[in-house]
């Protein structure tokens, strides 16, 4: 066997370093800043809601403590309330509230959830993009990308138990 069989195809260069292998694993790296991203932020779910938004979004929001109803998805989809039109997050709070009545914990729970999986879809865009418009290896660069947007707001989190605002 010679040494050209075990180079990278012409054109492209060959990953280097000790994490190398984990470029040929992506799912294991989207993983992996998924349970980062939950580890940095689950000390949120011990925290209160705040009273920066969570009145006028959660808890003095009559349509959205309603619950998750048809009453509540037309709502979602025709509100301006809060001076946006945000349906998703109408909705998601509505879900919420169905599912965790007004206990932080599990509005929280699903926040980090949330920021978890989007985590994991940057993971996939930045590597994507990176790999094609770029011939170099894409770990260093998105990998620092990813971990930022996956950890970027943990500042906030100190103010979780509503002293903010």
């Amino acid at each position: 066997m010679t040494s050209a069989s075990h180079s990278a195809p012409v054109g492209q260069s060959r990953p280097a370093g000790p994490f190398a292998w984990l470029e040929q694993r992506p799912l294991l790296l989207a993983m992996l800043l998924m349970v980062v991203t939950v580890a940095v932020y689950a000390p949120a779910k011990h925290n209160g809601f705040v009273s920066y938004d969570d009145r006028e979004y959660v808890t003095r929001n009559a349509q959205v403590q309603s619950g998750l109803d048809f009453d509540t998805v037309q709502w979602a989809f025709t509100s301006f309330d809060a001076a946006n039109w945000h349906p998703l997050t109408w909705l998601s709070h509505a879900l919420d509230v169905q599912l965790f009545r007004l206990n932080p914990a599990g509005h929280h729970g699903t926040s980090i959830a949330l920021h978890a999986l989007n985590a994991s879809v940057v993971a996939s865009v930045t590597r994507t993009s990176e790999t094609t418009f770029s011939r170099s290896p894409w770990l260093h660069r998105s990998c620092l990308v990813d971990g930022q947007f996956a950890t970027i707001n943990f500042h906030a989190v100190e103010f979780g138990d509503g002293s903010f605002g």
